[in-house]
């Protein structure tokens, strides 16, 4: 096509008898000499004057001057010139793709471009990561990018790197200080969830942060943003808090977490290390101890602080036979608790004397026989109660069966005073049954035990503020011993160590009165457990009241046994399993086998 076009226009040349291609023009006594190659513009192209009497712009400088010839393209067929395209521009809309833009949503190209491109509001929990030609692998635009036509892109986002933090990072609470608000600063302004990882000491508000302490010990409480993309934690120390066990709490009932009822706790003072109660009440002869809160186990009192910590010199408090803290008078208190040295000292200010009068003392018998019961009124001591001989004595004739256990406490008074086996008169006491006159002795407990079913006669002798306890013994051949059923009982084993005299849980008798018994029941690694006799009823039921008990303190584990271990005062398992329990109570021995 285009050497067809170039034959024409040659034609046309040679017609019109312009010079060809590096001839010369004769005129006006001159010849003119003219390039071979072509000049061009815009319009069209032309040779041009090579002798030195023309210069551009002169009348005869171009010759064989002709417009651009084009055929499919935009190169001249003749000069090879390339003609600018007309310039063509495009919309661009954009897609914010669940963000959100403030103004226009389409551009327009210039040259093909765009300059710059607005930066949408990204989603909750997202960043902008820019403008691509596709939701999914598109190309990411940038300044030089051209487009070649009208198009949508597409706003795209990433996950935001979310920060989160509180504003304590560690806290430490005492029993004076027991709740604390945290709170978190989230950098995308998202919501977060609250949880402690230790419930029983530190509580938390899982939307608020507000947080309780309930117990001494440790907690991390943490705040998770929604979505669980970012969290922070706090560390947290309860410190130990102390309390009065005993005392106006006459049931030395343990304090498990702060704010429990009926308990007088120890305050900080402005001095760090030293605590103090209120002024509280304390009856004549009340005895106490100073607790750690939280310490529930029945070894509660190797942490405590007993009469052995009293401040020396000390006129308010003294030390009774129990080992425990004792205040003479009824009264007003303020015990202090001092942990600046290297031993804890306790000591007490009388804030006021309560004057109760003259002040009878009622002493009754508290044990098996009654099953351990209180004693609020002499009615209640009952058969139990001593008779005051009015001369500082007080006495008592009761018939008691063999191993029956007792204190003496005084009426109304619970514990306050209490008289077991170190309060007998000297030499009365034997550690095991004997002939001669020592007819009771003392057990693990301090308890006051009968080795020989009979009567006896007590008496009681106050001097000086100190009580002691005497007795006479006389054999009773008619005393029967009650028909006895045997069970074991445990904190998770029965419920609480609750008496349960179902058959799941009572040992058997291997062969009529061999006194051996035996039970196979399943239990966990670490349960505690004990045995308990009680007594068949006449008509054949059996009484719950527990009649004697068999445990680590009074009746040794049979040689070689390692699956059952002393737990204090109980047993403990070492592993789960089912457990073939053999208690002979001949020799209060016990054996344990776990099945293979």
């Amino acid at each position: 096509m285009k050497n067809k076009t170039l034959l024409t226009a040659l034609a046309a040349l040679t017609v019109s008898g312009a010079a060809a291609i590096g001839l010369t023009m004769t005129g006006c006594g001159h010849t003119h000499k003219y390039s071979e190659d072509w000049k061009s513009d815009a319009n069209g192209h032309w040779h041009y004057a090579v002798c030195d009497d023309l210069k551009e712009g002169d009348k005869d400088y171009k010759s064989d001057y002709a417009e651009h010839v084009y055929g499919g393209d935009d190169e001249c067929d003749v000069c090879h010139y390339t003609k600018t395209p007309a310039k063509t521009e495009y919309t661009v809309t954009l897609d914010v793709n669940g963000g959100t833009l403030s103004g226009a949503t389409t551009l327009t190209t210039v040259n093909g471009k765009i300059a710059s491109l607005p930066t949408p509001t990204a989603p909750a929990g997202s960043t902008f990561d820019g403008w691509y030609t596709a939701k999914e692998n598109g190309q990411k635009i940038t300044a030089d990018y051209k487009f070649t036509g009208n198009v949508t892109i597409y706003a795209l986002y990433k996950t935001a790197e979310v920060s989160v933090t509180l504003n304590k990072e560690t806290l430490t609470l005492d029993i004076a200080n027991l709740e604390y608000q945290l709170s978190a600063t989230v950098s995308s302004g998202a919501e977060v969830s609250w949880s402690s990882d230790n419930e029983a000491v530190v509580i938390v508000n899982e939307e608020t942060g507000y947080i309780e302490a309930l117990k001494p010990g440790a907690a991390t409480v943490t705040a998770t943003v929604a979505g669980g993309t970012a969290s922070a934690s706090c560390e947290i120390v309860v410190e130990d808090a102390y309390y009065l066990i005993g005392g106006e709490d006459s049931k030395w009932n343990k304090a498990a977490v702060f704010g429990q009822a009926g308990v007088v706790y120890f305050m900080p003072t402005e001095t760090d290390g030293i605590y103090k109660t209120g002024s509280i009440e304390l009856s004549a002869m009340s005895n106490f101890q100073v607790a750690k809160v939280g310490i529930t186990s029945d070894d509660w009192w190797k942490s405590a602080f007993n009469g052995d910590f009293i401040e020396e010199g000390d006129e308010v408090l003294s030390k009774n036979t129990g080992n425990n803290i004792a205040v003479q008078k009824h009264g007003k208190y303020t015990v202090t608790l001092d942990l600046t040295g290297d031993k804890a000292v306790v000591s007490g200010v009388c804030d006021e004397v309560i004057d109760d009068g003259e002040i009878e003392y009622i002493y009754y018998l508290r044990g098996d026989m009654n099953n351990w019961a209180d004693a609020d009124t002499v009615a209640d001591a009952g058969e139990y109660a001593f008779t005051d001989n009015g001369d500082g004595t007080y006495s008592l004739t009761t018939t008691l069966r063999k191993d029956a256990k007792f204190k003496v406490a005084v009426v109304n008074m619970d514990w306050n005073i209490t008289l077991d086996a170190r309060s007998v008169a000297a030499g009365r006491i034997a550690d095991a049954v004997t002939d001669e006159v020592q007819l009771i002795y003392a057990s693990s407990d301090y308890n006051i035990q009968a080795g020989v079913a009979g009567d006896y006669v007590f008496t009681i002798t106050v001097e000086d503020n100190k009580a002691t306890l005497d007795y006479t013994f006389t054999a009773n051949d008619d005393i029967e011993e009650p028909t006895l059923h045997y069970y074991i009982k445990g904190n998770t084993v029965t419920n609480n160590w609750q008496t349960n005299l179902s058959s799941d849980y009572e040992l058997m008798e291997t062969e009529a009165g061999s006194g051996v018994y035996t039970l196979t029941i399943t239990l966990t690694e670490g349960d505690e457990f004990m045995f308990v006799s009680c007594a068949e009823n006449d008509d054949g039921t059996v009484n719950p009241a527990q009649y004697g008990y068999f445990n680590a303190g009074n009746t040794p584990l049979t040689e070689g046994v390692t699956c059952v271990i002393s737990g204090g005062s109980n047993y403990k398992t070492t592993k789960a399993g089912t457990y073939t329990l053999t208690l002979d109570i001949n020799n209060k021995t016990l054996n344990a086998v776990l099945a293979s």
